[in-house]
């Protein structure tokens, strides 16, 4: 099945946070003490040519020491500030980049959640017209083989009198199974919406639109009881009854043919309550509002290409004065 891609549902709106517009991030005391000045081999040996060239240059060896020692620690401050600086700027732009990143992905994920919503509101909606579409042909075949079964029931044809009973059984059960799918659908459809922007239409199926099975039932219940009061017909009855059948929910066909009627109703009830829960109302409502507002937002807009085009404003839709 194709996915109708035209409904879909809008991304969230995310607040990004502030990207940082420090130029330097003080280090930890941690991060301080690591950062070293001069040691090692480099210290070493820069401390022993200040110390030649100083002790060369001057006439007390003891005087040029001192002067080396304090040289060599001024460098050495210098060159761990020097360091300390540059890892505060590198702190500082991670911490940007560390902003730029989650903000990224915040939308990312808000983007995503949508098109997955988007996918799954789609296949759910378009099962669910395809279901909707099917349930009055089930009541339509049900409804024939029960008139067939009257027929039957006329030219006194037992086996194909309780054949056609089957059948309709099937058709009813059927109806039934698809009306079940219908009311997990609904719900989880307008789980999926609540809350949410988005461009989808109405659930497919409603009060007004549903078929009402009534007739169907009490023409199975009347029909079933005929059969079941008349001596030869429910001789063969007896020996059917206890059949297994393939049929959702019930174990023979005595099971299905009694308790149809009963397990129908109470799935039409379930359906109904699915879609006019409170939750469906004000998603239903928020629907009908945002049609408004888009087909009064169309209609701004025409007018507005009509007086910028310099354009009469349309009349065809106005009744004639004359």
């Amino acid at each position: 099945m194709s996915v109708n891609t035209r409904y879909r549902v809008l991304p969230n709106e995310t607040k990004p946070q502030p990207i940082p517009d420090n130029e330097r991030v003080p280090l930890t005391k941690s991060e301080d003490k690591s950062v070293k000045g001069l040691g090692g081999g480099p210290g070493c040996v820069l401390w022993g040519v200040i110390c030649v060239v100083v002790g060369a240059l001057s006439q007390s060896p003891l005087l040029g020491i001192v002067v080396a020692s304090l040289a060599v620690a001024v460098i050495a401050v210098g060159i761990k500030n020097s360091r300390s600086a540059d890892l505060e700027r590198e702190k500082a732009q991670q911490a940007r980049k560390s902003v730029e990143y989650a903000n990224q992905s915040a939308a990312q994920r808000v983007v995503s959640e949508a098109a997955s919503l988007t996918s799954r509101l789609a296949t759910t909606y378009e099962l669910s017209t395809s279901l909707a579409t099917e349930l009055p042909k089930y009541l339509t075949h049900a409804a024939s083989f029960l008139r067939n079964a009257e027929a039957e029931y006329q030219d006194n044809a037992f086996g194909p009198f309780w054949d056609a009973v089957e059948n309709a059984a099937k058709n009813l059960a059927a109806f039934n199974d698809k009306v079940n799918k219908l009311s997990g659908n609904a719900a989880e459809y307008y789980r999926m919406l609540d809350g949410r922007k988005h461009t989808f239409p109405a659930f497919p199926a409603n009060i007004r639109t549903l078929p009402d099975p009534s007739a169907v039932l009490n023409d199975l219940r009347r029909i079933v009881r005929m059969g079941q009061t008349n001596f030869q017909f429910a001789n063969i009855w007896e020996h059917r009854r206890t059949r297994d059948v393939l049929i959702a929910g019930f174990r023979t066909l005595g099971d299905a043919v009694n308790n149809l009627g009963a397990t129908i109703e109470y799935s039409v009830s379930s359906l109904q309550d699915s879609v006019s829960s409170g939750l469906a109302k004000v998603v239903e409502e928020e629907i009908r509002t945002r049609d408004a507002l888009d087909k009064r937002l169309m209609e701004q807009n025409r007018m507005l290409d009509n007086i910028q085009s310099h354009r009469e404003p349309d009349t065809t839709d106005r009744p004639s004065r004359y």
